[in-house]
């Protein structure tokens, strides 16, 4: 295997692990903003229905 091919595999096993990565990380995102944003709604939620309801 010549240098420039190392390189260049190298250079691509490196996009396809950020891919990956990518790819892993995105439903942990999503998963973390749900429990992020659900309660602080139904604090929302609640606190107008407790205080402001007509």
């Amino acid at each position: 295997m010549t240098e420039v091919a190392h390189s260049q595999f190298y250079g691509l096993f490196d996009m396809v692990l950020s891919l990956l990565s990518i790819v892993l990380g995105l439903p942990f995102a999503l998963i973390f903003a749900l429990l992020a944003i659900l309660p602080a709604y139904y604090a929302g939620l609640w606190i107008t229905t407790t205080f402001f309801r007509k």
